[in-house]
């Protein structure tokens, strides 16, 4: 596995607007070096509460050998972690900005641990040197859809303007915007957030955003080009 250095972040910022000038076509070229698209790849966030059940592994597990995507791009949530340092915010009335990368950061260890439980999964640690190729690799394991587990800080920096602007350096960003920021990047347009509360499917986005089921700046970046599902396991 190749170790993210500094020189990706501007490689990885290439890649991405080079990418998105270009068109779709481009991006499935990028996403398949044959240049064949690769129909039905899906990103998929694994709410990090889940993680915390006795059944939330098995769960997902059931969940993921139903799936039919040939590739499914995965990023976990922190769960209990990240509230932990949510509380210690409301208690001290820390720095939004740096409570943020705080968070970014211990993803870090949500990533790992998943990591450690599906060993046969495919290991993302930055996407740029994915992208170009050096981790690479379509090989199999046992479930039928290819899985990819892909680490947050490897491809949501701080060092990138385009990554700040592109999201609220606040509360408003969890893990829920931050597979769809995967997405665009990717250029995949079918995305899933796996919950472990009650989705009620008549409400909108910006309902279940007002509600807290997802974060406030997930709705601002599903468009039309992007359809998004929110499940419960």
């Amino acid at each position: 596995m190749v170790t993210p250095k500094r020189l990706n972040v501007s490689k990885t910022l290439r890649i991405v607007r080079d990418s998105f000038q270009s068109g779709a076509v481009e991006r499935s070229k990028m996403m398949n070096p044959s240049g064949v698209p690769k129909a039905g790849d899906l990103v998929v966030k694994l709410g990090g509460s889940i993680l915390h059940r006795t059944d939330g592994i098995a769960h997902f597990q059931n969940w993921l050998a139903k799936q039919t995507a040939q590739r499914l791009f995965l990023i976990v949530g922190g769960g209990e972690i990240i509230e932990a340092l949510r509380d210690l915010n409301s208690k001290y009335q820390l720095d939004d900005v740096e409570m943020h990368w705080r968070c970014i950061r211990l993803l870090d260890a949500t990533f790992e641990i998943v990591k450690e439980i599906f060993p046969q999964a495919i290991a993302i640690d930055c996407v740029a040197s994915w992208l170009s190729g050096n981790l690479h690799s379509d090989c199999s394991n046992s479930f039928s859809t290819i899985l990819y587990l892909v680490r947050v800080g490897g491809f949501y920096f701080r060092e990138s303007r385009e990554c700040r602007d592109a999201l609220p350096e606040n509360w408003e960003t969890t893990s829920d915007s931050l597979a769809l920021f995967l997405a665009r990047l990717l250029g995949i347009d079918q995305v899933v957030l796996l919950k472990s509360c009650v989705i009620d499917d008549s409400k909108s986005i910006q309902d279940l955003a007002r509600d807290g089921i997802i974060d406030e700046a997930c709705w601002k970046l599903c468009g039309d080009n992007i359809q998004l599902r929110i499940e419960t396991i």
